[in-house]
């Protein structure tokens, strides 16, 4: 699958910024690197919150994780 290559290359060192702005479907956010700004509990699905609530270091990232309107590779800033 198409997330789980992305998620090869991040391993391998790739940018996240630049995988995003070139690998996402998501045209809101792509040409800012991905980033969807801060956000509290109850903002987006479930699924998402959880796996973004469990990254515990600023610069780590989660596996692909699938919500209602696709896949997506969470990056914590901070």
């Amino acid at each position: 699958a198409r997330s789980l290559r992305i998620h090869g290359q991040l391993l391998e060192g790739e940018n996240f910024e630049i995988l995003a702005k070139n690998e996402s479907d998501d045209k809101n956010t792509s040409n800012q690197g991905g980033y969807i700004g801060f956000f509290g509990i109850n903002q987006f699905e479930s699924p998402f919150e959880n796996v973004a609530f469990a990254l515990k270091e600023d610069g780590s990232f989660s596996e692909p994780v699938e919500t209602s309107i696709g896949w997506h590779i969470i990056k914590r800033l901070k």
